[in-house]
């Protein structure tokens, strides 16, 4: 059985931090913030989050490199 697709309106935001690498073997890390305005429950953004992780294309290729780590969020639409 196929989940129903996450629903979301057009606003959503993202933050990124991360630092300079200095000098070769120096860590680097790159952390996130994504926030949806979403009638999603919890569990379903939960569910986002973990599948960027595991299959998102961007993540992967940095945390193949150097450390990744952040959020999501989600907040109802106002009316």
């Amino acid at each position: 059985m196929t989940a129903a697709p996450l629903t979301y309106t057009v606003s959503a935001s993202a933050d990124a931090d991360g630092g300079v690498l200095l000098a070769a073997g120096d860590d680097f890390a790159i952390e996130y913030a994504l926030h949806l305005v979403t009638t999603e429950p919890a569990h379903r953004v939960e569910l986002l989050h973990r599948n960027l992780q595991k299959f998102g294309t961007v993540y992967n290729t940095l945390a193949a490199v150097c450390e990744v780590s952040g959020t999501v969020s989600a907040s109802p639409p106002t009316t």
